[in-house]
């Protein structure tokens, strides 16, 4: 956040036209342009729509005398404000640890599996902490008009577990920015095989979506094109042969093509605890944010070796080729991130 003197705004604003990937310009140290994404709420019938927005803007009343028509932004300014709320909802990637009473999640676990309880009020546990990528994506359906679906997807890094609603889940939960300092598994699971097995999930899920978004599209487009086709007939008689005919058909084509856009808003990875409790019917692993208790491996059964630090460079002795969630948060190159991809909805396949 920024403080309270011009200087720390104006850094404050700099580095978040930077995370935003925003172009602008710093005109001495009086004056910033800059170019940014503005959203046009709906309007009758109108859906909402992105605009690109040209601000000029100043951080003390001197230079706002000197730049007529610059925009004055200080401490509570509704132009801060804005730039606060863009980077809290378009932030493009974090770094979180659930945090989770040890007392809360052994009540969870009983009410879950009442089975497995031993009747007494204290349960023994260990505690470990699981990677999981976050993915906010929007899959927006465009024909002759545009649908646009917001969908998150959390993919364990190391059994590849998929669970939709993720983010929803995350918004109740207590978070802190950083990674734990208990004990982490390891991740297995490479960043370019996470994001592959997301597109994988979502194009199954599309596929299985309703189509009459698609069967609308196709029907208007056809009448569309046959009112051109007779109004051409008629004008000339020769319409099929009539290049203005043949280039408001594509025209029309562009319009009506029904595709859909997978587009990622935002990224995280986030540690999330997971209990290992010991039972007279086994080890059971709990993870109280999904509520879900399964039976421990014998690899997740703490012992000497247990990993208490971040996959790092030990990992990646042993497993190389492999990215490390030490890449994914440290800067150093963990694979590509998709900015958006095309699914056809010819095809089930994706």
């Amino acid at each position: 956040m920024a403080g309270e003197n011009a200087m720390d705004i104006r850094g404050f604003v700099l580095e978040a036209l930077e995370i935003s990937g925003a172009a602008f310009r710093e005109v001495k140290e009086d004056l910033i342009m800059a170019e940014v994404t503005v959203e046009i709420p709906p309007l009758f019938f109108d859906p909402p729509r992105l605009k690109k927005q040209t601000l000029n803007l100043v951080f003390d009343p001197e230079a706002a005398g000197r730049y007529p028509g610059a925009e004055l932004v200080t401490r509570n300014s509704p132009r801060l404000q804005w730039f606060v709320a863009g980077l809290k909802k378009r932030g493009r990637l974090t770094l979180q640890t659930l945090v989770y009473d040890p007392a809360v999640a052994g009540e969870k676990f009983r009410t879950c599996r009442p089975d497995l309880s031993t009747g007494g009020s204290h349960l023994e546990y260990s505690e470990i902490f699981r990677p999981w990528l976050l993915v906010n994506y929007v899959v927006a359906r465009y024909a002759d008009r545009l649908w646009e679906e917001p969908i998150s997807l959390g993919i364990d890094m190391s059994s590849g577990r998929i669970h939709e609603g993720f983010f929803a889940l995350l918004k109740k939960a207590g978070m802190r920015p950083g990674v734990p300092s208990g004990q982490i598994a390891r991740q297995v699971i490479p960043l370019e095989k996470a994001f592959a097995l997301l597109r994988g999930f979502l194009a199954k899920k599309i596929a299985a979506a309703d189509r009459s978004w698609y069967e609308n599209a196709r029907r208007c487009y056809e009448e569309e094109l046959f009112c051109l086709y007779r109004y051409y007939h008629e004008k000339t008689g020769v319409s099929s042969l009539n290049p203005e005919f043949i280039r408001k058909a594509k025209e029309l084509h562009e319009q009506f093509r029904p595709r859909v856009e997978v587009r990622p808003v935002n990224f995280g990875l986030i540690y999330l605890p997971e209990f290992l409790y010991t039972t007279k019917k086994g080890a059971f692993c709990f993870c109280p944010l999904l509520e879900q208790v399964r039976a421990c491996t014998r690899e997740e059964i703490p012992s000497e070796e247990s990993t208490k630090e971040i996959p790092g460079k030990a990992y990646a002795e042993k497993n190389p080729g492999e990215k490390s969630s030490e890449e994914i948060h440290s800067g150093k190159p963990a694979g590509e991130i998709p900015s958006k991809e095309f699914i056809s909805p010819h095809s089930d396949k994706g």
